[in-house]
């Protein structure tokens, strides 16, 4: 590996950890803010007019699919997608931040001393849209998933087809 090749693995570890301390941060203040409650109303209020008009989808359905999903599976969403990723994935260094209160992940797939990809697991009231951002100004494969929007399932085949085309796999 030369040597410019190595400061820029060197830069990626440095900004992905550095922007996962500020999201994290940024995400557990914003969670503990009376905001917070105005939020959920209003996503409540979407799901509920969603689910009694809107079709079912790849992912999203009023009823649990049989398929395994977040919800089925035996563990915490963090350990669901790291199962996923980990069996699905094995040729990626996959890292796994999660927030203090758990409402918030950050994992971030390396290879070959490359980021390959970001990917986020929010909460449905969080607005954060560093990560996002950064990632498209840096040309960094980038995902969100919401862990805790009701009807919507994270289903694996889901999950592995969605991570599959970010990482161009």
């Amino acid at each position: 590996m030369g040597l410019f090749s190595k400061f820029l693995g060197d830069l990626n570890r440095q900004i992905a950890n550095n922007l996962t301390n500020e999201v994290i941060k940024k995400t557990e203040h914003q969670t503990n803010t009376s905001s917070h409650a105005q939020t959920e109303d209003a996503w409540s209020s979407q799901e509920e007019s969603s689910k009694k008009t809107g079709p079912s989808g790849f992912s999203w359905r009023p009823d649990m699919p049989e398929e395994e999903n977040q919800y089925s599976y035996d563990g915490n969403y963090i350990d669901y997608f790291m199962n996923i990723y980990r069996s699905e994935f094995p040729e990626y260094r996959i890292s796994c931040t999660p927030s203090g209160n758990m409402q918030y992940a950050l994992m971030v797939f390396s290879q070959n001393d490359r980021t390959a990809l970001i990917v986020e697991l929010l909460s449905k009231s969080s607005s954060v849209k560093k990560w996002r951002n950064n990632c498209r100004k840096s040309g960094i494969p980038y995902l969100r998933y919401y862990h805790n929007v009701d009807g919507w399932w994270n289903t694996r085949s889901y999950v592995i087809t969605r991570t599959r085309s970010a990482l161009s796999v």
